[in-house]
This record gives structure tokens, sequence and C-alpha cells, in this order.
């Protein structure tokens, strides 16, 4: 079920944008906005991930960005669950249609982890640290509506009770932005 809701946000973000291209919007990202947003992805399969976003852009090319994510994973007889408050900025790097934007985006994690494993009755918890990288597409649907496709890498390093540990995890992600203009 959850796979086939990433699908479809998928297919809806590869589709709306070129039916609003041959309406000549003209969109740029506007100095002095904002755009509030919500995501949902995966890592390699076995994670999902929801959350908000918020941007404020400060120049045409470049925003403010504040990510907030609940995460949940299965790895066999083990699982986690975490929530990553990130702070960060997001670049414009390119726009090759005036319905398209490609970003770059950069941002510290703070973040809760919760790892188990049912198997040794083991249960660990505590804070973490980090750091998210990543890109994303950004398809404008109207002027005040946008998807996103993305991808990123994230590291972090959490302090959990029985021991620090630190890892790496990809996210690929879907998302829907509401642009206030």
């Amino acid at each position: 079920m959850k796979k086939k809701m990433f699908i479809s946000l998928v297919v809806l973000a590869l589709c709306a944008p070129p039916t609003w291209a041959a309406s000549k919007l003209s969109l740029l990202h506007i100095k002095n906005t904002h755009a509030i947003g919500l995501t949902a992805g995966t890592g390699w399969g076995d994670t999902f991930h929801v959350g908000g976003t918020y941007h404020y852009y400060f120049h045409r090319r470049w925003s403010v960005v504040g990510f907030l994510d609940y995460e949940r994973g299965f790895f066999e007889k083990s699982g986690f669950q975490c929530i990553n408050f990130m702070p960060g900025i997001e670049a414009a790097i390119w726009q090759p249609a005036n319905w398209l934007y490609i970003h770059a985006m950069g941002a510290a994690i703070i973040g809760w982890d919760s790892w188990q494993n049912t198997d040794m009755m083991l249960s660990r918890q505590g804070p973490c640290v980090g750091l998210a990288l990543g890109l994303n597409f950004e398809f404008y649907a109207l002027p005040q509506l946008s998807f996103t496709l993305g991808a990123g890498q994230s590291w972090k390093y959490c302090f959990l009770s029985g021991g620090d540990t630190n890892y790496f995890s990809p996210k690929f992600s879907a998302g829907i932005r509401y642009n206030i203009q």
C-alpha cells in the first residue's frame, strides 16, 4: 500500500507539469516569499519517511529550509524510528524550463533515534546529530503549487543509551509544495 502511494505521487509529479508548460507561466522563485510542503519517501525499500517542509526565499536562487521528518525502518528482527529536524539551505542550480527547477540542498540534522531488536529484547534510544545532502526536481503546475522529486544521503551520529553509533542512510522522496505569493 505504501509503495503504491509513493509510485502514485511520482507519476503525478512527472505528469502534471507538462500539461501546464504550454500556458506561458513565467515562474521564478521570488525574493521574500515562503513555501510550505509535505514529503513522503523511502530508503532502499526497508524504510519510509514522512514530513513537512518550510522554505524562505531570500534570493531568487537561494532559500533557507527547514524539514521535520518521521522515519521508520525494519531490518529482519530489528527496527528503528526517528524524528529529525533539519535546518539548512537550498540553491536553485539550474532552471531548464520555466516550470522546472533543479535544487541542491545541504542541512544539519538534529534528531532522536530509537532502535529495537525483538530477539535480543534490546532497546536503545538517544539524541543524534548529522548532515544531509541532496538534489531535487521541482515541477510547477501552477505558480502556487509545485511537486518535488528528490534524492539525498544523510549521515548521523547517535548517542544511544547502549553505546554510540553512526550510520549513512539514503532517502528518495516525492512531495508537494504550496508557494505563498
